[in-house]
C-alpha cells in the first residue's frame, strides 16, 4: 500500500477517535488512541503481518504461505552451538 493511501487510512482513524471521544479538532490523538488501545495503521499493519507469520510457522497453515517460509540453517557451526551441544 502507498504511503498516501497509510495517511490516508491514518486521518479516517485519527478523525473517527475524535469523534468517539469527543475531542476538538486541534487535540492531540496519540493519547485518545491510546485510550481506544488502538495501534496507529501502520503499526497495526506491521502487528497483523508478524501475527500471521507467527501463526503459519506453528500450524504449518494456510499450506501456501507456510510453503514461502525459508528457516534459517547456518553453514557451518559456531562456538555458541558447540557448547549447547
Amino acid at each position: 500500500m502507498s504511503a498516501k493511501n497509510l495517511a490516508r487510512l491514518q486521518r479516517v482513524q485519527n478523525t473517527l477517535a475524535r469523534v468517539i471521544l469527543h475531542k476538538q479538532k486541534f487535540d492531540h490523538i496519540t493519547p485518545s488512541l491510546m485510550e481506544l488501545h488502538w495501534l496507529p495503521i501502520l503499526q497495526r499493519v506491521h502487528f497483523k503481518v508478524a501475527i500471521l507469520t507467527y501463526k503459519t510457522i506453528h500450524t504449518k497453515e494456510p499450506d501456501y504461505l507456510f510453503d514461502l517460509i525459508r528457516f534459517y540453517e547456518p553453514v557451518r557451526t559456531t562456538l555458541v552451538q558447540l557448547w549447547l551441544i
